[in-house]
């Protein structure tokens, strides 16, 4: 496209369209004002069109931010049952060998004593039992949470790159359409309003 005598260039949506500031030779006035005037609304229509990308995207960026948002809290609670869990686990292996102490105590002497020594000694096989029964429930549980856990802390990242991906995008689309819309700073300058009093 070849570049007006008197005339202006705006870049919008891909294309670059020509304002003249004087009709060109068997052009009217009229014509002229008529061809500028489209320009004009396919600019207008242009900058709809940009304005209501820009919304869509926004609205996106809002979605993805609750989105993170949720995910962020659900892996905190989860660290949190985490740490609860462990400290659970440790107690009851304290316990148990608390309890293999008493119960090596026991055997120990278990020729000296009578039945009540072996009732005791039954009653801390029982215990040592029971024990073992709920750090094994204790084991698996925390296995759960921590498998859990690293699949929070996975979907996370991923959302968190999701974001950064979608944040670079719709910065790069802001930026094209900041430059669709500006005008040509090589391009000649418009020299004013079109006077069309004396033409019509």
């Amino acid at each position: 496209m070849g570049v007006p005598v008197l005339g202006h260039w705006w870049h919008v949506g891909g294309m670059s369209l020509a304002v003249p500031s004087l009709p060109p030779p068997g052009k009217s006035s009229v014509f002229l004002f008529l061809q500028e005037k489209k320009v004009n609304n396919d600019i207008h229509k242009a900058q709809m069109e940009q304005l209501e990308t820009i919304n869509i995207l926004t609205l996106e960026k809002a979605d993805l931010k609750t989105t993170l948002y949720h995910t962020k809290r659900a892996a905190r609670h989860f660290e949190e049952e985490s740490k609860d869990l462990a400290g659970r686990l440790q107690y009851s292996l304290q316990r148990i060998q608390e309890l293999e102490r008493a119960l090596s105590a026991v055997s120990a002497q278990q020729q000296e004593e009578d039945r009540s020594s072996s009732r005791s000694e039954a009653v801390l096989q029982r215990q040592l039992q029971q024990t073992r029964k709920e750090r094994a429930l204790l084991n698996a549980h925390v296995t759960q949470v921590t498998e859990s856990l690293k699949q929070v802390q996975l979907e996370r990242d991923e959302y968190a790159q999701h974001i950064k991906g979608e944040r670079a995008r719709w910065q790069e689309r802001m930026w094209k359409m900041s430059m669709e819309v500006r005008p040509d700073p090589s391009a000649p300058t418009f020299d004013g309003s079109l006077d069309l009093s004396g033409h019509l």
